[in-house]
């Protein structure tokens, strides 16, 4: 291939993919033919192999050994004895998350640097975002150290789990900090440990859920419910990124977009489904207009906020608060999913979308910033209030303010019950998985 004028010819030529059989057709069925006549060599048959490696199945030593527990403070001897294999395996899992934790902080910390690096792709992640992430997993990092030497380890030792969460993450490290990896194949590595992260949180609360560590439980669960959003961001980062090198367009049709981007947000931590005594009206005797649906979201957030406003006692105020985000997070995700990308189409629609849009950013960050606080924090109910303030505001915004009204001049009745329809049935899925 020639180069194009000032191009470097020998650069050119080594970027040119030459792998693949059905580049040389002459040459490839020749080392085909070389392969059939070959006769293996060494004198030991396959089922003597196959011998072999069962013996070193059978002798090899485990991958190191879990750590002995030493006494947890405010534990007498007889409660130690008692809980020692459960907290040996406790242990063995907090290392595991510990080392995973760590790792992911590296991650995000080396996927920072290319990005900040590389000139911003359109549609691909922001720096501030993941700093974000970065400075959630590193929380997380801390929040184990904790309670590892709550339980009376050592957070230094290396587990046997934690040695394999290492060579795990050192492969997913090498892909991100290979400089000539793309934004894209990052994203795919920083989804195989996502995913795995998701899953290591969900485990270990479980754990923690029957060991009867009621603090370390809750922990997890808010880890968990942290961990779900960074795995909600890379995948749609992924996407988005995927379909724009192959000059596809994001799904135009409702429909499409609820199946492609069900990615699993709606999963909630462990038990968080008996916390709360969640309104389901009966779907039959509802309407199924979108916008009255809609409106009736907001209806229910208002009285919750009400509800948590004439509470006198914190505990009450925090038992509102976490139906309230549970609320939140279902309207917010059907209309993200469903909604919007309906009102998109729709060229007189797409300014007011991409403001609605930024306000749900503003309010997702203050649930998240609420649920940092302490469980004595002053801040609490100031921030209650503010967050208040900002979701009645967009409710107005959407329902008195130009979209509302603009989506019944553009959609028949029709289509507005067809689309109900659409959400409806997310927010039912939606429910559903939290009770599973």
């Amino acid at each position: 291939m020639a180069a194009y004028e000032g191009e470097n010819p020998v650069a050119n030529e080594e970027l040119i993919n030459r792998t693949g059989i059905m580049t040389h057709p002459q040459s490839s069925a020749e080392l085909i033919l070389g392969a059939e006549e070959s006769v293996p060599g060494g004198d030991e048959n396959d089922d003597e192999l196959a011998m072999q490696r069962a013996e070193y199945l059978n002798e090899g030593l485990p991958i190191g050994s879990n750590p002995v527990p030493g006494k947890p403070p405010d534990v007498d001897q007889e409660e130690l004895a008692e809980a020692a294999d459960g907290t040996t395996v406790l242990l063995d899992k907090l290392g595991e998350r510990l080392a995973f934790e760590r790792q992911g902080t590296r991650l995000y910390e080396s996927f920072l640097e290319k990005c900040a690096a590389l000139v911003t792709e359109q549609d691909g992640p922001e720096v501030d975002e993941l700093r974000h992430i970065r400075d959630e997993e590193l929380e997380h990092f801390k929040i184990l150290q904790q309670a590892i030497s709550a339980l009376g380890g050592d957070a230094t030792v290396q587990t046997p789990s934690a040695d394999v969460a290492g060579v795990i993450g050192h492969g997913i490290l090498q892909v991100v900090s290979d400089p000539r990896t793309t934004t894209a194949q990052c994203l795919q590595a920083l989804l195989s440990a996502e995913l795995a992260d998701n899953d290591g949180w969900d485990l270990l609360g479980k754990l923690a859920a029957q060991l009867g560590h009621s603090e370390l439980e809750e922990q997890c669960q808010q880890a968990f419910t942290e961990e779900q959003e960074h795995l909600e961001k890379v995948r749609g980062w992924l996407l988005a990124m995927t379909l724009a090198d192959a000059q596809v367009a994001e799904p135009e049709s409702s429909d499409e977009a609820l199946n492609w981007r069900q990615d699993g947000d709606g999963n909630e931590p462990m038990g968080a489904g008996a916390e709360v005594n969640e309104t389901e009206d009966d779907e039959s005797e509802q309407s199924t207009d979108a916008l009255e649906l809609l409106a009736q979201d907001h209806q229910r957030v208002k009285e919750l906020f009400e509800q948590a406003e004439a509470a006198q006692e914190d505990k009450e105020k925090k038992r509102v608060f976490k139906e309230i985000k549970k609320e939140l997070e279902t309207h917010t995700r059907i209309e993200e999913t469903i909604f919007y990308p309906a009102m998109q189409e729709h060229e007189e629609l797409k300014d007011m979308v991409l403001e609605s849009l930024e306000e749900h950013r503003q309010v997702k960050k203050m649930l998240r910033d609420m649920d940092k606080l302490g469980k004595n924090s002053e801040m609490f109910e100031p921030k209650l209030k503010v967050l208040q303030e900002n979701v009645e505001h967009h409710a107005e915004e959407e329902e008195e303010g130009k979209m509302f009204p603009k989506v019944r001049e553009l959609l028949d009745a029709t289509e507005l019950n067809e689309l109900g329809e659409e959400l409806q049935s997310a927010k039912k899925n939606r429910r559903s998985k939290r009770k599973s």
